[in-house]
């Protein structure tokens, strides 16, 4: 004799039902969920992080970004060192979806700098200094890379990894001097 039950998977969004038999499982996914599409962002440059609907996805290097709902979303395209790049688009659930944002460079911050060290185990956290986005973490973070010069000053930095909850603290940057933030 079968009989469902209902059950939820950590890390989806969905019910399942389980239909238990004898010693056989099936796992069968609703019908009718909100219909996907998948988004490629070419992005000049290609470390810029996206943003669905204020959402961050990754830097655009990371896509195709897939499991975006199909309908109108506002994606916009950001590197510290270059003006915004936004755009309204219609998300289809197959087909081209392609967004393509060539960014405008901003004039060179003035020294001098001190330098921000930023660790997380996330490689494409998002890192933001005063609620604006800076940085992925691999951009910045690893094997012969200097992390991120910034000009000395009390700064919000926050490490917002794709799958885990942000780690937001209170950092001074002096000049010539290194501050490190650990996630």
């Amino acid at each position: 004799m079968s009989r469902k039950q209902k059950i939820v998977v950590v890390g989806f969004s969905m019910m399942l039902t389980m239909v238990v038999a004898g010693s056989s499982l099936a796992v069968a996914a609703p019908q009718g969920g909100p219909a996907m599409g998948s988004l490629v962002v070419n992005a000049t440059p290609r470390s810029a992080g996206v943003f669905v609907d204020g959402v961050y996805l990754g830097p655009a290097s990371m896509g195709p970004f897939k499991d975006v709902t199909a309908g109108d979303h506002e994606v916009r395209v950001e590197d510290p060192r270059y003006e915004v790049f936004t755009q309204k688009m219609n998300v289809k659930a197959s087909g081209d979806n392609t967004v393509t944002a060539t960014l405008k460079a901003l004039p060179a911050p003035a020294p001098p700098f001190g330098t921000l060290q930023v660790s997380c185990p996330d490689k494409y956290a998002a890192i933001k200094l005063n609620q604006k986005y800076a940085a992925y973490v691999g951009e910045v973070s690893g094997f012969l890379k200097a992390g991120i010069l910034l000009n000395p000053g009390q700064y919000t930095v926050s490490i917002e990894p794709l799958s885990d909850v942000p780690h937001t603290v209170q950092v001074t940057v002096a000049a010539g001097k290194s501050a490190a933030v650990k996630y």
